[in-house]
């Protein structure tokens, strides 16, 4: 039997045994003694999941011993690691504690996550801010704008408008927050935060074209009549139902469009390609617009964001820090170079600040410095 194997057959004993209160002085003393070699190790990459904090971040360093010779996190085979730990003991919550409040340098300023909040701008300029709004919204082109109470704004138009009379909304989401959206045509959107997309209010008789900046993720309602078009600076997408995440920050080095259902076409410059399920479509800012394809996209990735968690698959901490930088609404700020430094794991987008941050620095090689909203980021 591998090291692996009776790694893995001791850890399912002894996890077991401390979860039902069956475990001796001896195997609680070894317990411990595993937490501390957690705690001491700078090797391992943290994750922390939205179902018990404390379990996820025992949970990955767990599945680092067991994956230790491939040196990646095996994002996608914890079944292993999730049937040793149903855990919840003090001594676990004192190694979160320590590593939350000893290694992030921080104000005493509590930095929260991102929430439900968006600007709406109407047709004539109107601006109304959005929080959790339940019950109309406001009226406009005889459209119903309702709000769900959960951070969702659905559009009920009486019907279609001709296209020379087509109105349209602005719906603006600032850093620290999220919303989603429900078009007239039933399609739904996720936005994520410092995104801004701007579409008609009922729409007209021949397409749905929308213009995006920022990230959103769209379910679009299938018309084989009306192709349904998302427009953003260097590409456009045509699509006519289908399930897609498209990453246009301006701060990103390339546009990125990744199919989850059906199927899209990329349009830039005189460019067209076309991509399917797991595929993505990048095109590059540089002269021309580069239009790559490419295979066995990393779906969990592309839509961590929506299903709340931050998700790391070799990413360096520069592109790291500007979706922490968004969500939490802060300015980061280097000391030094860390563009080769790679991290894998996800983290909870639901956590402050200091936790998340203390995740990472427990990945190794990094130290974050918190003074007001400016994040310091050194070796």
């Amino acid at each position: 039997m591998s090291d692996n194997k009776l790694f893995e057959k001791e850890m399912i004993e002894l996890a077991s045994k401390v979860e039902s209160g069956t475990a001796s002085d001896l195997e609680l003393h070894q317990y411990n003694n595993l937490l501390n070699s957690f705690q001491k190790d700078n090797t391992w990459s943290a994750e922390m999941g939205e179902v018990n904090d404390i379990n996820q971040i025992i949970l990955l360093s767990i599945n680092r011993r067991l994956f230790s010779r491939t040196r990646k996190l095996p994002i996608r085979t914890f079944g292993i690691a999730a049937s040793v730990l149903i855990i919840c003991s003090l001594s676990i919550l004192f190694f979160v504690r320590n590593l939350t409040d000893s290694r992030v340098s921080s104000s005493q300023q509590l930095i929260s996550p991102g929430q439900n909040k968006a600007l709406l701008t109407l047709s004539n300029g109107k601006n109304i801010t959005l929080a959790n709004q339940n019950g109309l919204v406001t009226t406009e082109d005889e459209t119903a704008i309702v709000g769900d109470g959960k951070g969702a704004l659905i559009y009920s138009p009486v019907n279609t408008v001709k296209d020379e009379l087509i109105e349209y909304n602005t719906l603006t989401i600032p850093k620290g927050g999220i919303y989603r959206l429900v078009l007239s045509d039933g399609t739904k959107v996720w936005l994520n935060s410092d995104s801004r997309l701007r579409y008609p209010v009922a729409y007209g008789e021949r397409e749905r074209v929308v213009e995006l900046e920022g990230e959103a993720y769209f379910e679009v309602a299938k018309d084989s009549s009306r192709p349904f078009r998302v427009v953003s600076a260097g590409q456009q997408i045509e699509v006519k139902g289908t399930h897609f995440n498209v990453n246009a920050y301006r701060d990103e080095p390339y546009l990125k469009t990744t199919l989850l259902e059906g199927a899209v076409s990329i349009f830039s410059g005189r460019q067209k390609v076309d991509i399917f399920p797991t595929q993505e479509g990048i095109v590059y800012s540089e002269p021309g617009h580069r239009i790559e394809v490419r295979n066995d996209a990393d779906l969990e990735s592309a839509v961590a964001w929506k299903n709340g968690n931050f998700y790391f698959n070799e990413e360096n901490l520069p592109s790291i820090m500007r979706k922490i930088s968004k969500w939490y609404d802060v300015e980061v700020v280097y000391r030094g170079d860390f563009s080769s430094l790679r991290f894998n794991g996800i983290v909870s987008r639901s956590k402050d600040i200091n936790t998340a941050l203390a995740i990472i620095e427990a990945a190794g090689n990094v130290h974050f410095k918190i003074e007001g909203r400016i994040i310091t980021v050194t070796p």
